[in-house]
């Protein structure tokens, strides 16, 4: 007689994660269960002043050990390193930590590629909150400026001058509050789970990086790598709201050429 199966642990499910999961739930006969919170919604976002991430990855490690057979996690915020370090602490299949740490830290993320991919990386050059007179003067412009953590990039922009560098860098008193209370909580966490492996911490959060100017079309190459083996799912074109760099829509199939997917793949 088959074992009834384990429940997954999801972390930090929004609306449609919750939606979309309940046909997966009936049809695959798999039980979820659900921790965390929607940081989307509003009436949460007081949560984060006092969340605690570290303690709230130890009880979830205390209470589901030996009783999951999985854990996984749509927020790039809090949940994707959450879940891997829950899954590594717990002997689950899941992510190293500090991959997931590069993926979500722009610097990293950058350094990494330079390392591997050389003659796909743009040249890049990090940048202190606010960036000092000498990095200002030592940037050949235009530049883009993106900020560190991955899921600010509403904030990215093309900088054509000094000045307009020294202008998209600074922040309102409330603005600056607001980072601090989105971002330390997820660098507590970035930084443990470096140092647990007893190597430096990541740059800090609040700081951006400044990348050579590219030109093309954008696109999501969406995939996943299963015991070291890349595989593609496929590629999705971003739409963004004309004149800007925010997320409108995804589009697939792709409008790339054949030869241009081929070459991404």
């Amino acid at each position: 007689m088959d074992q009834p199966r384990r429940p997954i642990l999801f972390l930090f499910p929004n609306d449609w994660d919750q939606a979309a999961l309940q046909r997966f739930i009936k049809e695959a006969d798999q039980p979820i269960i659900f921790e965390g919170f929607d940081r989307h919604d509003l009436a949460n976002r007081l949560r984060l002043v006092l969340f605690d991430p570290q303690s709230f990855v130890n009880g979830l490690i205390r209470k589901y050990r030996g009783r999951i057979d999985g854990v996984t996690s749509n927020d790039d915020h809090y949940g994707a390193l959450m879940a891997s370090l829950i899954a590594e602490a717990l002997g689950l299949p899941g992510n190293d930590p500090k991959t997931v740490v590069t993926c979500q830290h722009k610097y990293l993320s950058r350094q990494a590629e330079a390392r591997i991919l050389p003659q796909g990386t743009p040249g890049f050059k990090y940048l202190h909150q606010p960036p000092t007179e000498e990095e200002v003067a030592a940037l050949s412009y235009p530049i883009f400026l993106k900020p560190i953590k991955s899921s600010f990039s509403i904030l990215a922009r093309k900088v054509d001058s000094p000045l307009a560098l020294k202008q998209a860098t600074r922040f309102s008193w409330t603005e600056r509050v607001a980072q601090r209370v989105l971002l330390r909580p997820v660098e507590k966490l970035q930084q443990s789970a470096f140092k647990a492996r007893r190597q430096p911490a990541p740059e800090g959060l609040w700081a951006s990086i400044a990348e050579s100017v590219m030109h093309g079309q954008q696109v999501n190459v969406d995939g996943y790598v299963f015991q070291g083996q890349v595989y593609v799912l496929g590629i999705v074109d971003a739409v963004m709201y004309p004149g800007t760099h925010a997320f409108q829509r995804f589009e697939y199939p792709s409008r790339l050429p054949t030869i241009a997917q081929e070459a991404v793949e």
